[in-house]
C-alpha cells in the first residue's frame, strides 16, 4: 500500500512566522506536518509557500504525486491583495487543475473562495479571537464526510478578523456560528474538491 502524500501550503510570510514559532514552537505548517504524522505516521507531508516561486514551480511539476493539499491559516487579510497574496491566489488556482481533494483551513478557505468566485471581506460580527463558541451543524454539514459521526455543536479554536460572506457559486454551507456564517463549507471549483473551514482543528488548546 502506498504512503498517504499530502501537500501542506504554508499561509504566512516569514515575519508572520517567526512570531507564531514563538508563540506556538512551529510555524502553521509544520504544527499541521505534525498533527497529520501524528494522526498518520507512514504519510509522507511536505511544505511549500507561494511566495517562494521556486517552490510552488516544482510543487506544480510533481502534483501528481499528491493525494491531497491542505492550505493553512495565515495572518494577511486578504484585501490588501499584495503580490505574495497574489501568489497564493494564483498558486490555489493552479492547484485547482489537478484533479485534488483540498482542506483550506481558515486563511485558506478565503484564498480558495476566491479564486472560486467567492467573495471575502471585514467580519460584520466581529473576530474570532481564540476560540469560537457554538458552532452548530446544519443537515447539510451531517451528510458531508467531514462532519460525519461527529458533534453538531462544538467549540474550536479560532483567529480570524475576516469572513467569506459570499460563498462560491453552488458552495454548500455546512456549518456556522454567531460570528460568521461560513464556519465550514464545500465546493468543487473546476477539477477538485475543496472542504474549507473558518477555524483551527490544527491548534492545540
Amino acid at each position: 500500500m502506498s504512503h498517504l502524500n499530502i501537500l501542506i501550503v504554508e499561509g504566512n510570510i516569514r515575519k508572520d512566522s517567526e512570531f507564531f514559532i514563538k508563540a506556538a514552537g512551529a510555524s502553521a505548517a509544520d504544527n499541521l506536518k505534525n498533527l497529520i504524522l501524528k494522526i498518520e505516521p507512514s504519510a509522507i507531508a511536505e511544505i511549500i509557500n507561494p511566495d517562494h516561486d521556486d517552490e510552488t514551480t516544482n510543487a506544480l511539476k510533481d502534483m501528481g504525486k499528491y493525494n491531497g493539499i491542505v492550505f493553512t491559516g495565515g495572518a494577511m487579510r486578504l484585501n490588501d491583495m499584495t503580490d505574495v497574496i497574489k501568489k497564493h491566489i494564483n498558486f490555489a488556482s493552479n492547484c485547482f487543475e489537478y484533479n485534488k481533494k483540498i482542506l483550506a483551513i481558515c486563511w485558506g478557505l478565503q484564498v480558495c473562495s476566491t479564486v472560486a468566485g467567492g467573495k471575502v471581506s471585514p467580519a460584520k460580527n466581529g473576530a474570532h479571537i481564540g476560540i469560537a463558541s457554538n458552532v452548530k451543524v446544519n443537515s447539510e454539514g451531517q451528510k458531508n464526510l467531514i462532519y460525519r459521526n461527529k458533534k453538531t455543536n462544538f467549540s474550536t479554536p479560532a483567529f480570524n478578523f475576516d469572513e467569506v460572506f459570499e460563498m462560491p457559486e453552488g458552495a454548500t454551507l455546512l456549518a456556522s456560528d454567531d460570528v460568521n456564517r461560513v464556519m465550514g463549507v464545500y465546493f468543487k471549483s473546476r477539477d477538485s474538491e475543496i472542504w474549507g473551514i473558518q477555524y483551527h482543528p490544527d491548534y492545540e488548546y
